[in-house]
């Protein structure tokens, strides 16, 4: 992320995470820092699902224009009576930026 010519913002899927896990916490890495973006808002990314975008960590809780590890901790448990894995999702707010690079982790038990 950023892909050109997507906008202001990039979703990609992380993975599944299994009924009965727990998310412990979410690692930003930005690797680069974000550049050349449009407007006033700063870069930022959102981790959750396709119900909820940023139910694991928002943007308020990071800035990709910063070269640091933003950490997230939702603590937050998979119900087991849930039938179906869950999608985690990545939505980035790149805001047409030019070069950038972000790594995210999510830890689970």
């Amino acid at each position: 992320m950023p892909a050109g010519g997507f906008g202001n913002s990039t979703t990609n899927n992380l993975g599944n995470i299994s009924p009965g896990r727990k998310i412990l916490n979410v690692t930003v890495s930005v690797d680069t820092a974000f550049s050349g973006y449009s407007g006033s808002t700063l870069p930022n990314i959102e981790i959750g699902t396709i119900a909820d975008p940023d139910a694991y960590c928002d943007s308020p809780s990071n800035d990709l224009t910063e070269l640091s590890d933003f950490v997230c901790t939702p603590d937050y448990v998979y119900p087991e009576t849930n039938t179906q894995d869950q999608l985690v999702r990545a939505r980035c707010n790149h805001y047409q930026s030019t070069a950038g690079n972000v790594t995210v982790t999510l830890t689970y038990v």
